[in-house]
């Protein structure tokens, strides 16, 4: 039956302790080996798989695409309709406001005209010239007025038309966009991948993602050797599996106590990540210079 983590810990400690002299001693425990940040799982969505455009060991970019899904192609066709009813309602709209800008100019003009003709001929004295002429003139100039007020109002009604045609063909544009994008599974950074599950026409793709450039080990520390514990003390990782012992250093000590055992994580940063970056997960034995 294999141990628990802790207790299989506390056991190493023990052994340790028998053979460590007050002069070098030492803090054992076990651990295993992560990339910096752990491993990052990507999954599908839910669409069949396009294509797949990396491969396990691959260094990848940030923003670079790694499984592409079959409805893409339609994504991309709702993409250029939506860009084309903006086009449209900003280009026919516009059009549109010209010609009632036009109007309304026109209808301005006939009623400043309509409004001088009937103010001269009041200061020639219309009333007493000719009382039916001047009833003509205010009329026109009524008429002119309201033909105006009315081309104004269109023309401004034609302007909330086009600014409420544009926005939703905005939003619309933009629903279009953020579907197309998740027809494309992307890098967050510049990591390799390290496990790819995913087949053309299949469903349910996994890419699983690390920063290898950068190796830890987690371990658990037990809380009455945590005193001694400080960022940057040495640490040397052992295991069958390593080509020797790796030098490390400690660079996170958690707070949180947790277990029976009580015991605290500890993060050791490895300076040499390329001994281990084939060994994610892998069991060692830490020992840490107290």
């Amino acid at each position: 039956m294999k141990l628990p983590l802790s207790l299989r810990a506390s056991v190493l400690f023990a052994s340790l302790a028998l053979f460590a002299s007050p002069l070098a001693a030492k803090i054992g425990a076990l651990g295993h080996i992560i990339p910096a940040g752990d491993l990052l799982t990507l999954a599908n969505p839910g669409d069949a798989v396009g294509s797949v455009a990396v491969k396990e060991g691959d260094l990848v970019e940030s923003g670079a695409p790694l499984i592409v899904f079959r409805s893409q192609q339609a994504a991309e066709n709702d993409v250029k309709l939506a860009e084309l009813s903006l086009r449209e309602a900003a280009d026919l709209g516009k059009l549109s406001l010209e010609s009632l800008e036009m109007k309304t100019e026109i209808a301005k003009k006939d009623y400043e005209f309509a409004r001088q003709r009937y103010e001269r001929f009041s200061k020639l004295g219309g009333e007493e010239l000719s009382a039916q002429q001047m009833e003509v003139r205010a009329y026109q100039m009524s008429i002119t007025d309201l033909a105006y007020k009315a081309a104004q109002k269109d023309l401004q009604r034609s302007r909330d038309d086009r600014e409420l045609k544009i926005t939703r063909a905005q939003t619309q544009l933009s629903m279009a966009q953020e579907k197309l994008a998740r027809t494309t599974l992307r890098a967050p950074a510049k990591l390799t991948v390290v496990k790819l599950n995913a087949t053309v026409g299949g469903g349910g793709a996994t890419v699983t993602l690390a920063n290898l450039a950068e190796m830890h080990v987690v371990t658990e520390v037990f809380a009455g050797d945590l005193p001694t514990l400080k960022i940057g003390q040495v640490a040397t990782v052992t295991s069958s599996a390593l080509p020797g012992p790796i030098k490390g250093k400690v660079v996170s000590i958690s707070s949180i106590i947790t277990g029976r055992a009580k015991v605290a994580e500890v993060l050791v940063r490895l300076d040499d990540p390329a001994a281990a970056t084939k060994l994610i997960n892998l069991e060692v034995n830490v020992s840490i210079e107290n």
